[in-house]
C-alpha cells in the first residue's frame, strides 16, 4: 500500500512539473557548465575563482571587477563592466526542448545580480527553420539567442528564466526582428549563463567578492519521499477515524 501511495505522490508531482512550460535545466547539465568568461571578452577583469559541485548544481566563488579603457598604460585597464560567463555543451544532435516556453534555474547570491541566459541552436535552411533570403538549399546556420536581462535580488533563491518566446538573436546577423521566439529548439547544442553586476557595479580598484549558487528547480528525491510520507500519513489518519 505504501509503495502504491509513493508512486501516486511521485506521479502527482511529475504531473505538476509537466504542467509548467519552462524546461528545468538538470543538476548534471548545471554541473557541466564551464568557465568561458574570457571567450566573451578577453579584457574582462571579473573572474570565477572556483566552482564547487553541490547537491542539485554548483557554487561559484566570483570576484567582480571593473576597469578603465582609456589607456592601456594606466592601472586597471580592462572591461568597464563586471560579468562572468558559463557555458555547457549538449552534444549532437542536440537537446530537444521544442515544447518548452523557457528555461529555468534557481539562483542564490550574496550580491544583487543581472542574469543573462542563452542557447545555441543549429538548423538548416532547407529544413524550413530559417530563410536568409538567398534560397541556398542545405545551408547551415548556428544562432545564439539572448533573453532580456533579468534581475536577481540577494539573497534569493530566485528563479532565473530565459523566455524562449521573446529572445534576441545576437549572432548570424540575418536581420531577424528582435525580440522573437527562439528557432531550432529541437536541436539545442549549447546553453549558458552570464552573471553580471550592471546595476550596482564595483568601483575601479575595489573588487566585490560573491558567492553564487546555481541549482536545478527539479525537486530532490527527498521531496518525493516527503510527499509520499504525507500521503501515507493522511491515509493512516483516515483509517483511524
Amino acid at each position: 500500500m505504501k509503495h502504491t501511495l509513493m508512486i501516486a505522490a511521485i506521479a502527482a508531482l511529475s504531473t505538476a512539473q509537466a504542467g509548467a512550460q519552462n524546461y528545468q535545466w538538470t543538476p548534471s547539465q548545471i554541473q557541466g557548465l564551464g568557465d568561458v568568461t574570457l571567450s566573451f571578452g578577453s579584457n574582462q577583469l571579473s573572474t570565477i575563482n572556483s566552482k564547487t559541485l553541490i547537491p542539485g548544481g554548483i557554487e561559484l566563488d566570483v570576484t567582480f571587477r571593473v576597469g578603465q579603457d582609456s589607456s592601456s598604460f594606466d592601472p586597471n585597464f580592462g572591461a568597464t563592466f563586471a560579468r562572468v560567463s558559463l557555458q555547457g555543451v549538449l552534444g549532437f544532435p542536440g537537446l530537444n526542448i521544442a515544447g518548452s516556453t523557457g528555461g529555468v534555474v534557481s539562483i542564490e547570491s550574496n550580491v544583487d545580480l543581472t542574469l543573462q541566459s542563452f542557447v545555441q541552436t543549429d538548423f538548416t535552411e532547407d529544413g524550413g527553420a530559417i530563410d536568409d533570403g538567398d534560397a541556398t538549399p542545405g545551408e547551415s546556420f548556428s544562432f545564439l539567442f539572448w533573453e532580456e536581462n533579468s534581475g536577481v535580488a540577494a539573497p534569493g533563491p530566485v528563479d532565473g528564466v530565459m523566455d524562449f518566446q521573446s529572445a534576441t538573436e545576437f549572432s548570424g546577423n540575418w536581420g531577424l526582428a528582435n525580440p522573437q521566439p527562439v528557432q531550432g529548439l529541437d536541436a539545442v547544442r549549447q546553453w549558458g549563463l552570464q552573471l553580471a553586476m550592471f546595476d550596482n557595479p564595483p568601483v575601479i580598484g575595489q573588487p566585490i567578492n560573491a558567492t553564487i549558487r546555481i541549482t536545478s528547480t527539479i525537486p530532490e528525491p527527498t521531496t518525493f519521499m516527503l510527499a509520499g510520507a504525507s500521503i501515507v500519513g493522511a491515509a493512516a489518519l483516515r483509517r483511524r477515524r
